[in-house]
């Protein structure tokens, strides 16, 4: 879980504590600015071929749906979501408001792209069946053109 330091006094966000660095990154190899004028550097998923600009909230989007991530990667992406907090400005005495991000947007999101997920793999499983049953077809017709061969030669002997 990720801890949040707040200051009450200071309304200096350059002298505020921040919150540590989360281990998003160890996920991801980095590639560097792959154009010229890019703005920020493309990384590259640790769990399949995707790559793109290294995008924080993109990149944890990517790895809730990602088919090789690891289970325990999904879950820890997801529990950081839902715990996701936001800051606001306090009244006049510089203290800062913290408050629980809703849920349940970030919930409907990750459903949204699992469902993409899902869709895709379904699809991408039909034409898996679809090539199986033409190479079934194909390896029947072989088979039946080698008997009747065999029983020609038969039927020469």
């Amino acid at each position: 879980m990720y801890t949040i330091y707040v200051t009450a006094a200071n309304t200096n966000n350059n002298n505020m504590s921040k919150k540590p660095a989360d281990d998003l990154w160890i996920h991801w190899d980095e590639l560097g600015k792959t154009k010229e004028g890019d703005q920020r550097p493309r990384v590259k998923c640790r769990y399949c071929d995707n790559s793109q600009m290294k995008n924080a909230p993109k990149c944890r989007q990517h790895l809730i749906v990602c088919p090789g991530a690891p289970v325990e990667v999904k879950e820890m992406i997801r529990a950081h979501l839902s715990n996701q907090v936001h800051r606001t400005s306090g009244a006049g005495d510089g203290a800062q408001k913290v408050k629980k991000a809703s849920g349940a947007r970030l919930e409907r999101e990750i459903k949204e792209l699992t469902k993409k997920n899902l869709e895709l793999k379904r699809q991408k499983l039909e034409i898996e069946l679809e090539t199986l049953r033409e190479q079934r077809q194909i390896m029947r017709e072989k088979l039946e053109l080698e008997v009747l061969l065999l029983r020609q030669k038969l039927g020469q002997l």
